[in-house]
């Protein structure tokens, strides 16, 4: 379902709707007892009332302010305190795309118009034109959030963005000494294995294999074939490097050759 928010760009304002741009497509299991095989319930019991699982209706938000005592938040209070600037998407600066590291990227929205069909394809055009990521904050839910919204080719993205204090550091840089020789064998395999990006080749086969697995033993059948992939040999950096380039120069080796275009008579 869509939300409405508005999107603030100097003195320009857009009406907007976003909606999730991503979805999860992971197969989700039950917990279920082992002996009798039926399923475990979640633990939302109530052990001062007696009750087994408690009705979702009857599940709200406590902030615990001392040991045991809680005050309750409604889910409308958390909308009745948000003003006008809370619910809107208030733009900060640009950026250049380049500039961002993807790990401060989390979650993706599609933005549309919401009767600002003008205004929102200015923007649009605008930040695709410049290669830029508008950054700006909203309150989206309970939390303030910084977002960056960018082009992408028949749409605006809306991505929530991590704050620098969540991102958590490395705790081990590479100690590893690189070979002038290795590293530049190294670069050439790059490059011989560089390609468009087409999203479309990557299938989640893993989960192809869960699905077949579930319906074999719908419907009774409960043997499993182990994979049969096969073994990396042990090889040393330089040795897999050197062998690594050798596949790909067979590779090509065995694809067709091209046939010359005809050249043109020329006139004399």
């Amino acid at each position: 379902m869509a939300r409405k928010a508005a999107i603030s760009f100097g003195m320009v304002h857009i009406p907007v709707k976003y909606e999730n741009a991503t979805q999860d497509n992971d197969i989700r299991f039950n917990m279920l007892h082992k002996k009798c095989g039926q399923r475990l319930k979640n633990n939302k019991s109530c052990p001062a009332c007696g009750i087994d699982e408690v009705a979702p209706e009857d599940i709200v938000k406590g902030y615990e302010y001392e040991k045991d005592k809680f005050v309750i938040i409604e889910d409308t209070e958390f909308e009745d305190i948000k003003s006008e600037k809370d619910k809107t998407i208030k733009i900060e600066e640009f950026v250049y795309i380049s500039e961002i590291d993807p790990i401060f990227y989390n979650k993706s929205y599609y933005l549309y118009p919401d009767g600002s069909d003008d205004a929102f394809a200015l923007l649009k055009a605008a930040v695709e034109e410049e290669g830029k990521v508008a950054i700006a904050k909203t309150v989206l839910g309970t939390k303030e959030t910084t977002i960056g919204i960018r082009a992408q080719s028949n749409a605006l993205i809306l991505q929530t963005m991590f704050m620098l204090d969540e991102i958590r550091p490395p705790q081990q840089a590479p100690k590893g000494k690189i070979n002038p020789q290795e590293l530049e064998m190294a670069i050439l395999l790059i490059r011989n294995m560089t390609k468009k990006f087409d999203p479309s080749k990557y299938k989640n086969e893993y989960q192809q294999k869960l699905k077949a697995l579930i319906t074999d033993k719908i419907q009774g059948d409960q043997t499993i074939t182990q994979s049969t992939a096969g073994e990396f040999n042990a090889l040393n950096l330089a040795d897999a490097l050197q062998a690594s380039l050798q596949g790909y120069a067979d590779q090509r080796v065995k694809e067709p050759a091209k046939k010359p275009g005809r050249r043109k008579k020329t006139e004399a």
